[in-house]
């Protein structure tokens, strides 16, 4: 017979009312698993408690029930809002506090200070908890980060940009001996004068495309619905389709469509940048024209305003600029961004780059592909947000308070 081991042997006597066995040790009991968040044996915190947590965080809290008043805000938060604070309407505290409410991301603060605002709901539509962070310092080092780059850009063109001023004026130099001579007289002196004068003007565009190259990261954080640029640019750009018998086409249904987002940023910087393409876009077509002598060939611009769906949580908008001008090879778009590549004898080459430029600037995209008829279309795809609410006149403040007396 074959001898059993001590756990065998443990194991055929009989157990006790506890599981144990005569001679034999008590079997292990496993414990009950604890929750990884929350010990067992630990008390909830008091409210105490919770009120110097809260008091101790590095950021505003504040607690919006689900009518839209605060109900709770930290010594931080009061110190980004003032007061009253508990007790007050959001949308108040938002127009008081805030110059512009805008996506959150950077929200400016009346007295100069920035804000990154974030939310979350609370359970059952009780409300909302925002998250007030001060992001002034952060938000100054980026921008000189942003300008230091610039500055480092502009360093590296300076040596193309000598080489480009030093053709012009060295012609406009030598159109000015020639209006020295005593015997240059009549048409032949004003024709040297306009060649002068061209040349200057040459210059003078070199220069304001340089500047907007430098100063295309310096931005506002206006509200720009996308119809105004719009009529902006048409306004700007009409005399100049005029006389080059071009049109400006831009479906209506899409412009109103857009009314309801905003763009946010430099109104200036972005009328400039699509007023480029435009002209841009009429060049093409001039030189298409004379390239065909096609009778029947009309130069068209369209502007295309379609959405660009979601991109890490942001909507964004595209502005497609089309045109059915004289085109561009691949090897061309490969190379119409950078400063001072041109295939125009009278361009600076520096369009494209200011408006990629003023683009980034904006935190968005900008692209060149082959248009729907042959010519070229330049694709802008830029962040968008919900059109703000207009602020309330005190007037209009006073007629709610006196409803809601009556009531």
């Amino acid at each position: 017979m074959t001898a059993m081991t001590a756990s065998e042997a443990c194991l055929s006597r009989p157990a006790g009312a506890g599981g144990e066995r005569d001679g034999c040790p008590a079997p292990e009991r496993t414990a009950p698993h604890a929750s990884p968040h929350h010990s067992p044996h630990a008390a909830d915190p008091s409210p105490a408690l919770l009120a110097q947590v809260l008091e101790s965080l590095p950021a505003g809290v504040v607690v919006v029930d689900g009518e839209g008043r605060i109900t709770y805000g930290n010594a931080l938060a009061l110190s980004y809002l003032g007061t009253p604070l508990v007790g007050a309407w959001w949308r108040e505290v938002i127009v008081r506090a805030f110059r512009d409410f805008g996506d959150g991301e950077a929200v400016p603060l009346r007295d100069g200070r920035y804000l990154n605002v974030t939310t979350s709901p609370l359970d059952a539509g009780r409300g909302q908890v925002l998250l007030l962070r001060d992001v002034t310092e952060s938000r100054a080092i980026q921008e000189f980060f942003q300008r230091q780059r610039r500055l480092a850009a502009m360093g590296e063109m300076a040596a193309s940009l000598a080489h480009q001023i030093r053709t012009p004026l060295t012609a406009c130099l030598l159109y000015l001996s020639h209006l020295e001579r005593e015997d240059l007289q009549g048409e032949a002196r004003r024709r040297c004068a306009d060649k002068v004068r061209s040349c200057l003007d040459h210059l003078e565009g070199l220069v304001k495309d340089m500047l907007a190259f430098a100063r295309g990261g310096q931005l506002g954080q206006e509200a720009i619905p996308p119809p105004q640029l719009l009529d902006a640019v048409r306004r700007h750009v009409q005399p100049l389709l005029d006389e080059a018998g071009c049109t400006l086409e831009v479906d209506p249904a899409r412009e109103a469509a857009a009314c309801d987002r905003v763009l946010r940023g430099n109104r200036e910087a972005l009328s400039g940048a699509l007023q480029n393409l435009v002209v841009n876009a009429l060049q093409a077509c001039r030189r298409r024209a004379a390239q065909e002598r096609a009778a029947d060939y009309r130069g068209r611009i369209r502007i295309v305003l379609a959405d660009g769906g979601t991109k890490g949580g942001q909507e964004t908008l595209r502005l497609l600029v089309q045109d059915n001008g004289i085109g561009m090879t691949e090897e061309v778009r490969a190379r119409a961004f950078e400063p001072f590549f041109t295939t125009k004898p009278e361009g600076t080459g520096l369009g494209l780059a200011v408006v990629a430029a003023v683009v980034r600037a904006h935190q968005g995209a900008v692209w060149l592909e082959e248009g729907p008829e042959g010519g070229t279309t330049v694709g802008i795809e830029l962040p968008v947000f919900p059109a703000p609410e207009p602020e309330r006149t005190p007037a209009e403040h006073e007629g709610e308070e006196h409803e809601g007396a009556n009531s």
